[in-house]
């Protein structure tokens, strides 16, 4: 299973690592321990950990130490940081905001979508 995190989410993680504080949201909590234990996916996309960045500016020295932690992250659990590259904007662009709904909700489905492949059905891989 892949679950993609939302900008919170990720922050709540990160906190986790960094300041060790603990995860409120129990089903959060669940797939965090999976992820630590290689069972599920984690997705991130890095305009959530700007969002993050963002929010958390005037915290300088949290900041300098979010980034490096995040990036590190794949070392300790089954997470996957998604690039938001020229193509992945390209297709957000044609294919799926509307305008209407949050752009990190539509990017955190498309996401998600990328992730999967299903063989013998057409997804975004193919």
């Amino acid at each position: 299973m892949s679950y993609c995190l939302n900008s919170t989410e990720l922050e709540s993680l990160l906190l986790l690592y960094l300041d060790n504080r603990a995860i409120e949201n129990l089903t959060l909590k669940s797939l965090v321990d999976n992820a630590g234990g290689w069972q599920d996916k984690l997705l991130c996309l890095t305009f959530s950990f700007a969002r993050i960045l963002e929010r958390q500016r005037s915290f300088v020295s949290l900041t300098q130490t979010m980034i490096p932690e995040l990036f590190s992250m794949p070392e300790k659990m089954f997470i996957d940081i998604q690039e938001c590259g020229e193509d992945f904007v390209d297709y957000m662009l044609r294919h799926e905001h509307s305008g209407e709904i949050d752009l990190e909700i539509s990017l955190l489905t498309v996401a998600r979508k990328l992730s999967e492949h299903c063989y013998g059905k057409e997804t975004l891989r193919d």
